[in-house]
Parts: structure tokens; C-alpha cells; sequence
């Protein structure tokens, strides 16, 4: 009888240790769940982190090789380069409508300017850059104002950059500019912007 009572003690014994080990690994597995969601959150952050660094630095990149290709026309006033308000990924480059368009369309010395816009624009080709055309601030006519959009467009399709990474945008809001102005916006980007 002793010997029985020893038995069951044991067994009783042995089923607290074995809820007690039950419990304590379902906790660990509560915890291991836990932790492995806050690793992904982590992982998450840090590749967003990472990206967001790296178009930090092409946005940078870019910015550095726009104001060398037009150091001059920025020193003396006739071209204005800005990061986009909005975007940490796009960079704005201005000029004045007089020092683009003539009574023909594009000048000879816009053309110029846009040939340079495209050299940097293509100089990475596993990041190509989108360029966005947009003129403001100007008394035109709407059909006017289109017709010259269409021959920047053009003229930057001659000078080599694919028409697929050429948007034409009516309208450049926010821009600040206030005396008719051509607004070149250059987005680091593979797919072309909606709009």
C-alpha cells in the first residue's frame, strides 16, 4: 500500500513538473512568435532605412552633377536647381522661358541645355532618370503653351533620352515661379510617374 501511495505521489509529481515544463513552453513559444515579428519589424525597417539612404544619395548625386553641368547658368541667375519640396527623389531644374524657347520653339542654346540634361539623365542606366517638362507663370494660350511642352519633349527625344522617361506636364504647381519659366524635374525612378 505504502509502495502505491509512493507511486502516486510520483505520478502526481511528475504531472506538475510536466504542466509546469507545458506551460513554460508555451510561453516560449509566445515568446519566440513575439520575437520573430519583431525581427521582421526590424529587417523592415532597416532595408526601408537603407533605401531611403540610397535615394538619398542619388538624390545627392544627381543634385552634384546637375549643378556641375550648369554651374554657370546657376551663378549668373539664369537657372535655378532645388531638391523637390515633396520628394526626397526628385530634383527641380529651372530656367527662365527666354533662355529655352524662341518664336520657333526650342533655342539653339535650350537644346543645348536639354542635350546636357540628357547626358546626366542617362548616366545611370540601372537607375534611369524620368524627365518631367512643364512651363509656367506664362500669359500664352493653353494650345500655345502645349505646342511648346510638345517641342521640349521632342527635342529632348533627339537629344537621346527615350520618350518613355519624357512626361509632359501642363501644369508645374508649387513651383514658386512667378516670370514665364521651364521647369525641368527629374525624378530617380525605373517606372514613369502617374499623372
Amino acid at each position: 500500500m505504502r509502495q502505491r501511495e509512493e507511486a502516486e505521489a510520483v505520478v502526481e509529481q511528475l504531472r506538475g513538473e510536466l504542466a509546469r515544463v507545458g506551460s513554460h513552453l508555451h510561453a516560449y513559444a509566445g515568446d519566440r512568435e513575439r520575437l520573430t515579428q519583431e525581427l521582421k519589424a526590424a529587417e523592415r525597417r532597416a532595408a526601408e532605412a537603407g533605401s531611403t539612404e540610397r535615394a538619398r544619395g542619388e538624390e545627392l548625386s544627381l543634385m552634384r552633377d546637375l549643378s556641375l553641368a550648369f554651374h554657370q547658368e546657376i551663378a549668373r541667375g539664369q537657372a535655378k536647381l532645388a531638391p523637390a519640396p515633396d520628394d526626397a527623389a526628385r530634383v527641380v531644374l529651372t530656367f527662365s522661358a527666354r533662355e529655352m524657347l524662341d518664336e520657333s520653339g526650342v533655342s539653339a542654346e535650350g537644346a543645348k541645355r536639354l542635350e546636357r540634361v540628357v547626358k546626366i539623365a542617362d548616366s545611370n542606366p540601372e537607375r534611369p532618370v524620368i524627365v518631367s517638362v512643364a512651363e509656367v507663370g506664362g500669359e500664352a494660350a493653353p494650345e500655345s503653351s502645349l505646342l511648346r511642352l510638345s517641342q521640349l519633349a521632342e527635342a529632348l527625344s533627339a537629344a537621346g533620352l527615350s520618350s518613355e522617361r519624357v512626361v509632359v506636364s501642363v501644369d508645374a504647381e508649387g513651383s514658386g515661379e512667378t516670370e514665364p519659366s521651364v521647369v525641368l524635374t527629374l525624378l530617380m525612378s525605373a517606372e514613369v510617374p502617374p499623372g
